[in-house]
């Protein structure tokens, strides 16, 4: 597992989105989704957990349901039924805690989303979203979480599509942006190799570093920080934006590096609001937004990440930076991914 690995996860992203069509949509067709679900629950770990996070809100939209993303732990204290949907998401399928799950819900209709079908997790479903990704390599999880974020806004669309929230006309708009996105992940993959090596020679060495982000990005939050820690050994958290203001700014040291997802959309202002307070206790604060956001001077450091075309989409973008930063902060530091 090396660093080099890691690096070239972030290449294969806008090539696995274009290519996801083809493998997901017959798979899907598969799928029996002709009953409407009285609820929608997802379940996973990791990198899982923080997909989910982040397809809550297009799932809102493209659904009119709410997905209810429990823990493997917290799904054991939620009561669910015959007339529910349940989505479990592990890229091995092998993840004990969610096949334990999975198994013991009372769901009446199961789905899957892994890497491998041949798996305990994909064995206890209904039916399966498998993930192709190709030439994939032992690294902390890059493709496997877009390829999880994408299948969970590729099925809402299409339980959107068979229950009437969506015309069809409307299907194949919103799947058009999204697949529309891998130009604009190309592109902005490729501008921020060098800001990411900047700002891990300013940060190297924290105690710890905190990114905050809001609506679908807590997701992204958790999943930058996610990276941070597997492929860097740094501590870091990822908090809602309001959350952090309540509680993390009290915390020691003030001078340590926030990291502030604003990408446009509801929680854009707030994410500045708090971004500009972030700075005046002391903070290093650094600023991810599309490159014409107003009041970029509040940050230290910027990391230009081109909004996308609706903001339920935002997290296939904003948390592009994650293993370019990971991986240029454990070269700085001599790590190398889970520490081995």
């Amino acid at each position: 597992m090396t660093l080099a690995a890691l690096r070239r996860q972030s290449d294969w992203l806008a090539r696995d989105l274009r290519t996801f069509p083809d493998v997901l949509a017959p798979q899907i067709e598969q799928l029996a989704l002709s009953s409407s679900p009285k609820s929608c629950v997802a379940v996973g770990s990791g990198d899982s957990h923080f997909a989910a996070m982040a397809a809550t809100y297009g799932w809102r939209l493209l659904t009119g349901m709410t997905l209810a993303v429990q823990s493997p732990q917290t799904l054991l204290y939620a009561d669910t039924g015959p007339d529910d949907l349940l989505v479990a998401t592990s890229a091995s399928g092998t993840s004990p805690a969610t096949i334990a799950a999975m198994r013991s819900a009372a769901a009446g209709m199961k789905i899957a989303i892994t890497c491998n079908t041949g798996t305990p997790l994909a064995a206890a479903a209904d039916g399966v979203l498998e993930l192709c990704l190709p030439s994939n390599e032992p690294s902390p999880g890059v493709r496997t979480y877009h390829a999880s974020l994408v299948a969970h806004l590729y099925l809402a669309l299409a339980i959107g599509r068979a229950h009437g929230a969506l015309t069809a006309s409307d299907f194949a708009d919103r799947f058009a942006r999204m697949i529309e996105l891998a130009e604009r992940i190309e592109t902005t993959v490729s501008s921020l190799a060098q800001p990411c090596q900047h700002l891990a020679r300013r940060i190297a060495g924290s105690a710890v570093i905190g990114i905050i982000g809001g609506g679908p990005n807590l997701g992204t939050a958790h999943f930058v920080a996610a990276k941070l820690t597997e492929a860097a050994g740094q501590l870091a958290f990822g908090r809602d934006v309001e959350e952090w203001w309540h509680v993390e700014r009290f915390a020691e040291p003030r001078s340590s590096p926030l990291v502030v997802l604003a990408p446009a959309g509801k929680s854009h202002a707030r994410a500045l609001e708090v971004a500009a307070e972030a700075r005046d206790l002391g903070h290093h604060v650094v600023l991810v937004a599309d490159p014409a956001v107003e009041n970029r001077g509040i940050a230290e450091d910027f990391l230009a990440i081109p909004d996308a075309n609706s903001e339920w989409l935002s997290p296939l973008l904003h948390g592009l930076f994650a293993p370019m930063l990971a991986a240029e902060l454990a070269q700085t530091m001599g790590r190398v991914p889970f520490g081995r």
